[in-house]
């Protein structure tokens, strides 16, 4: 009897073992991206203090307070002609994976 009772218990030790080992594997991986996404931050935070983002410096566009996607027009003509390049290039890019997403053939 003991025996039946190992043989039927082992499947539920493997899963519980594996959901232990799940369980941790998510909280590192969870901390990780909490650890990278400050990072990302602090990056941010250090770019703004040093004025790589200020439009007096002519190092490029202020980032505004609702994304790099609400730059208006009063903007474009402070900006030097890289800024204005590489804004393109992102828009395009958008464009293109707005395109991908959406099923459209290129």
């Amino acid at each position: 009897m003991a025996d039946i009772m190992t043989a039927a218990s082992m499947p539920l030790v493997i899963i519980a073992a594996l959901m232990g080992g799940l369980a941790i594997l998510s909280r590192a991986v969870l901390a990780g991206w909490r650890d990278w996404i400050s990072l990302k931050r602090d990056e941010l935070a250090a770019a703004r203090e040093a004025g790589l983002w200020h439009q007096s410096a002519g190092r490029g566009p202020a980032l505004p307070d609702n994304g790099p996607s609400a730059v208006h027009a009063d903007d474009l003509t402070t900006m030097s002609a890289a800024t204005r390049i590489d804004l393109a290039d992102m828009r395009e890019r958008l464009r293109k994976l707005e395109a991908i997403a959406a099923g459209v053939d290129l």
